[in-house]
């Protein structure tokens, strides 16, 4: 992102860890509703998300899908604990600290990689359930597998924080435009200790090379791309085997459970894609056409989609699991019982 597109985000001198009020009325209603909106959302998938944690608890050592669903929906709270202030400082505009905006930002990004990642270590489980119905049940322990969720949670992370070692456009708001160093609005803000004052937001602290080629490319579309291939696969491979003349009745009740597990899981990423592409596009047709003119509101509309993204989990297999939906009735019951 070059100087001058993000100039206009930078707020005057005298603001910091404020509100910019120089918007009309008009903006200043929608934001507050906006902001009401996205925090209520916000607690109400959090509270989601507690609930299908409790009920999957006591499953998570005899099925990996219980377990890896344990491991995503932590991920997933934690995108919503970070994603609240986030929203809220989108919304209201307000001014903070360039550090402090990048820790949160980079926080909503690694939890956001983190349950991406365990949707792909589902579908490569699937993928082995079904083609090596045998060998699976072997092949899978607790340690292997909380040593794969580890894996999931540390490349995100890792990924997350590379804005963290200097990769931002920190550099870019401290530069005066054009080279010159006669004072302007960006010497303004950034002040001589080095501390600089931005309207958080997602684009400003972020550089867009890093949000289309990192984030975008590699961590979304192609784990992405990957999921569909194996699910791809898992239907074909049912289709074969419940279509053959050889196909025992006890295999064919299997192969029909693996296929309803594909289903949920497949509904669950392309909700998950629904909701997190028109962000991350947003930003490629920033990086390729710096000239277009995206509203603000588009971007924020998109941000927010990014958190609702969170929710997929557990209302997907709330209304599809029949077993879970029992579980959940039980955690609410007793949850009344003792608050009787």
């Amino acid at each position: 992102m070059s100087y001058a597109n993000l100039l206009h985000h930078l707020p005057t001198p005298s603001s910091f860890w404020s509100l910019r009020d120089t918007q009309g009325m008009e903006h200043q209603v929608l934001a507050a509703l906006g902001f009401s909106v996205s925090v209520l959302l916000v607690l109400f998938i959090t509270m989601a998300n507690a609930l299908l944690l409790k009920a999957l608890w006591w499953k998570r050592r005899r099925s990996f899908t219980a377990a890896a669903l344990v491991s995503m929906g932590c991920a997933d709270m934690a995108q919503c604990i970070f994603a609240m202030p986030l929203v809220s400082f989108i919304s209201l505009h307000v001014t903070m600290p360039f550090e402090a905006c990048l820790m949160v930002v980079c926080g909503v990004v690694a939890w956001s990689l983190v349950s991406s990642f365990h949707h792909l270590l589902i579908a490569i489980h699937r993928w082995y359930a079904v083609a090596f119905p045998t060998r699976y049940q072997s092949m899978f322990t607790f340690r292997c597998a909380t040593l794969q969720f580890a894996s999931c949670w540390s490349f995100g992370v890792a990924i997350a924080t590379i804005p963290l070692s200097g990769y931002n456009n920190l550099t870019i708001l401290r530069a005066p435009p054009n080279g010159n160093t006669s004072s302007s609005s960006a010497m303004d803000t950034c002040s001589e200790s080095g501390a600089c004052c931005v309207s958080c937001s997602l684009e400003i602290t972020l550089k867009l090379e890093y949000i289309v080629y990192v984030l975008f490319y590699l961590c979304v579309l192609m784990p992405l791309l990957i999921t569909s291939t194996f699910y791809v696969m898992i239907f074909k491979k049912v289709k074969d085997t419940i279509g053959g003349r050889d196909a025992a009745r006890s295999n064919e009740s299997f192969y029909l459970k693996q296929k309803s597990m594909a289903k949920t899981m497949v509904l669950q990423v392309a909700l998950v894609a629904i909701t997190r592409l028109p962000f991350y596009l947003l930003n490629m047709l920033k990086f390729y056409c710096p000239w277009c003119s995206i509203p603000s509101w588009v971007l924020l509309v998109a941000t927010v989609f990014v958190v609702l993204s969170a929710s997929c989990n557990p209302f997907i297999y709330i209304f599809r699991d029949r077993k879970l939906q029992s579980a959940l009735s039980n955690t609410l019951v007793r949850n009344r019982v003792d608050t009787a």
